[in-house]
């Protein structure tokens, strides 16, 4: 049996689709595969409850709180329907302590940003310390962030020395653990593209929405004036209209809204559309798998070295808005070579794990 831990009960996109690729996997190449349902109340209880600090603020947020309950339960419905969840639900640093793991088996750190300590609060669990199992492997693991202090990294040392096997998702990941652990280890691709467009299909929504044929898809993690400058002049070259998924960005001028999108009618609306604007990793991310012509912003620090990454590896590079707005359509035939090379050896990196622990048992 793997247990799977990751990040997969966030109301994030990016985070669900890839617990759901890579437990999916997994199951596809014969693994046995148990998600860990680690956080999963936690996360949807701080995407509900305001974090607005004065009165005026906590009223607006409570006037969406209707809209969130709706997309709430949506992604809750999507990940139980696509995974398999552990009985026991876990919630909260330290919380699994308190629950005997068998050693026989395999456990596997998922993908996205579980070694960022900023994001999990130096939470140790997401580096395995709650078992004492001697098949540890981690997939496509990433730091978030290009550099990390000596000080920082020995908080996590002596856990990652006891993994069996290693492997990150960026470049930059792969030298952390080279110039502090003094290990080589793999970089694979996002559990996303593990997954090819029409396996992402089988699990799409149509949304109620009337939409027409051809339009332009507009993703936000957070507001961009330029991104959305861009897919404003786009549009009026094209005579397309503008569809944006309203998650966290308030509502934009001249541009159609599509609120309360689930996990499953986020990957129809990518894609059904003619093209994208993003600023978030998965945005891109899935996009390029499903052959889109897509564009996207480099936003926050410390988030952009995956973004960077990632368009280096599949040769997509001038789809960076901050480069300037190139809108000579991106080659898939070569895109593709880039992609399904990176699946093979990914795949082959993990079904050495499915591989291993079957031997095991």
């Amino acid at each position: 049996m793997i247990y799977l831990l990751t990040f997969h009960g966030s109301v994030n996109y990016g985070a669900v689709f890839q617990a759901v690729a890579l437990y999916k996997t997994i199951k596809k190449y014969g693994g046995n595969c148990i998600v860990i349902d680690y956080n999963r109340i936690l996360h949807h209880k701080n995407f509900l409850l305001s974090e607005a600090k004065n009165w005026k603020a906590r009223l607006v947020s409570l006037s969406h709180l209707p809209e969130r309950f709706r997309i709430h339960q949506k992604f809750d419905k999507f990940t139980k329907e696509n995974m398999n969840l552990s009985h026991k639900v876990f919630n909260g640093k330290e919380s699994m302590f308190k629950y005997i793991w068998p050693k026989n088996e395999t456990y596997l750190i998922g993908s996205d940003q579980v070694w960022n300590y900023s994001m999990t609060g130096q939470d140790k669990h997401y580096f395995l310390d709650f078992t004492d199992a001697q098949n540890k492997y981690s997939y496509a693991s990433s730091f978030g962030q290009d550099k990390i202090t000596k000080d920082e990294f020995s908080q996590y040392e002596n856990l990652l020395k006891k993994f069996k096997r290693i492997s990150v998702r960026e470049e930059s990941g792969k030298k952390i653990i080279k110039e502090y652990l003094g290990r080589d280890v793999e970089v694979v691709c996002d559990p996303t593209f593990l997954l090819e467009k029409e396996d992402w299909a089988d699990i799409e929504m149509k949304v109620k929405k009337n939409l027409p044929q051809k339009y332009i898809l507009l993703f936000l993690l957070s507001r961009s004036d330029n991104i959305i400058k861009q897919a404003i002049n786009w549009s009026i070259k094209t005579g397309y209209p503008i569809y944006n998924i309203a998650y966290n960005v308030k509502k934009i001028s001249n541009i159609h809204d599509i609120n309360n999108v689930g996990p499953n009618e986020w990957l129809w609306l990518v894609r059904n559309s003619s093209y994208v604007f993003t600023n978030s990793f998965h945005g891109i991310a899935l996009s390029l798998n499903m052959q889109k012509q897509v564009w996207v912003e480099l936003s926050a620090i410390g988030r952009n070295t995956r973004i960077y990454d990632m368009t280096k590896r599949y040769g997509v590079e001038s789809r960076i808005l901050n480069n300037g707005f190139d809108t000579t359509e991106i080659n898939y035939e070569k895109v593709n070579d880039a992609i399904n090379s990176d699946r093979q050896y990914s795949l082959s990196y993990l079904c050495n794990i499915i591989n291993e622990d079957k031997i095991s048992k």
